[in-house]
C-alpha cells in the first residue's frame, strides 16, 4: 500500500509527534510512505524572502508535491490538519482527484479558526482521525467517519531518566512554542513565593523568540533554554517537576496534551491545568496532578519539591500510563484499520 502524508514541517509539534514516527512505523511494517512538507513550513516564512513571497513559495512546493501524486498511484493520502493556514481550500480539493481515499488528521481545534474552510476539508475527506474525544465529538456532527487516535510518543525514543542522578537544585520545567509561554504567567507568583524558601530552577525550553523578553520572571530562578530537536528529549530529562498550565478556552478545551505526555513519558511529574484532555490524561495524585488555581499550584510543587519518593512513585506510574495508552506503537494497529476503512481495495481479501 502507497501512502502520501502531506505533514506542515520537521519542526512542527503534529508533524513530530503524529506523522513522522507513525510513518517510520507503518515503513517498517511494509507499507510504502513518503512524507512531504511544505516549504517553508507551514506556520514560518523565510524573512530575506518576506511573507508574502514565502506563501508563494509554500504552494510551489505544494504543486511539486501535486504532480508526484499525478505520476503515482498513492492509495491513501494523509492530509496533517490542512495545507496551508489560511482560508484556501483547493489545493486539497486537487489531491482528492488524485487518490481513491484521503484520510484528515485534526489535533487542533482548526474548526474554530477557518470554519467554512474546516466544512470543505470534510467533504474531501474519508475518514477524520481526531486526536482526541473532545475533537471527535465535534467532528462527528459534521462526517460519519471520525476515529480517535491520540497524540503518541515513540518510547524507543523518550527513554526513562535515571532517578539516581538527582539535579541538584531540583529542576522545575516547561518545553513548548514561544506562542505558548504566555500560558506560563499565572504561575509566577506562585513560583515567587516557592523560590524564598525552596531551591529549584525553572528551566524553560523554547524557541527563543520575540515573545521570550516580554515574561516577568523577576524574583524566579528561571534558565532560559533555546529548544532544538536533537536536544529536546536530554532537556526533559533534565526535569524534576513539567508544567502544563492552561487557561479554560475553546481552543485550549480540545487540545491534545502533548507536554504532559512528554513529561510522563520520560518519568518527569507532570502538573497541569484541568482543561480538555488533561483530564483524561491524568489521575490526580496517581500519575500526576490537576491544579486549578495560583494556591493549588503553590501547594502542589511545594509538596512535590519536598518529597522525593512522591516524584518517583507518580513518575513510575505516569510511564506506564503511556505505555498503555499513548504510544506510538501501542497505537499502530489501530491506525492499520483505519487505513483499512479508507482504502479497502489496497487491502488483500
Amino acid at each position: 500500500m502507497k501512502i502520501l502524508f502531506l505533514a506542515s514541517g520537521e519542526r512542527v509539534p503534529s508533524t513530530r509527534f503524529r506523522i513522522m514516527p507513525l510513518a517510520t512505523r507503518l515503513q517498517q511494517a511494509g507499507f510504502d510512505c513518503r512524507v512531504r512538507c511544505g516549504f517553508p513550513q507551514k506556520y514560518q516564512h523565510l524573512w530575506w524572502l518576506g511573507y508574502r513571497l514565502s506563501h508563494v513559495l509554500k504552494r510551489i512546493s505544494r504543486a511539486a508535491h501535486l504532480i508526484e501524486a499525478a505520476f503515482t498511484r498513492f492509495d491513501c493520502i494523509v492530509i496533517e490538519r490542512e495545507l496551508f493556514d489560511d482560508h484556501s481550500v483547493w489545493f486539497e480539493q486537487l489531491f482528492r482527484k488524485l487518490t481513491p481515499a484521503i484520510l484528515l488528521d485534526v489535533d487542533d481545534a482548526i474548526f474554530l479558526r477557518f470554519p467554512e474552510k474546516f466544512e470543505k476539508l470534510l467533504t474531501v475527506s474519508d475518514v477524520v482521525i481526531a486526536g482526541n474525544p473532545s475533537l471527535q465529538e465535534h467532528i462527528a456532527r459534521q462526517h460519519p467517519r471520525v476515529v480517535t487516535i491520540p497524540t503518541c510518543v515513540d518510547l524507543d525514543r523518550y527513554t526513562l531518566r535515571n532517578f539516581s542522578e538527582a539535579s541538584s537544585p531540583l529542576v522545575v520545567g516547561w518545553i513548548g512554542i514561544d506562542a505558548n509561554l504566555e500560558y506560563l504567567e499565572p504561575v509566577f507568583p506562585a513560583l515567587r513565593r516557592l523560590a524564598t524558601h525552596h531551591s529549584f530552577e525553572f528551566r524553560i525550553v523554547t524557541r527563543l523568540g520575540a515573545t521570550v523578553p516580554r515574561l516577568n520572571l523577576a524574583g524566579i530562578p528561571a534558565t532560559l533554554v533555546r529548544w532544538a530537536p536533537q536536544t529536546a528529549i536530554e532537556e526533559l530529562h533534565r526535569f524534576d517537576i513539567g508544567l502544563m498550565p492552561l487557561p479554560d478556552t475553546p481552543w485550549t478545551r480540545y487540545k491534545c496534551g502533548l507536554k504532559l505526555l512528554e513529561y510522563m513519558a520520560v518519568g518527569t511529574v507532570g502538573v497541569a491545568s484541568p482543561v480538555g484532555i488533561n483530564c483524561d490524561i491524568v489521575q490526580h495524585g496517581v500519575n500526576g496532578f490537576l491544579s486549578r488555581d495560583e494556591a493549588e499550584w503553590e501547594s502542589l510543587l511545594a509538596t512535590l519539591l519536598e518529597d522525593a519518593p512522591l516524584r518517583h512513585r507518580i513518575a513510575l506510574t505516569a510511564r506506564a500510563t503511556v505505555e498503555q495508552h499513548y504510544s506510538v506503537a501501542g497505537n499502530l494497529d489501530k491506525f492499520i484499520e483505519v487505513l483499512r476503512l479508507a482504502a479497502p481495495a489496497a487491502f488483500p481479501q
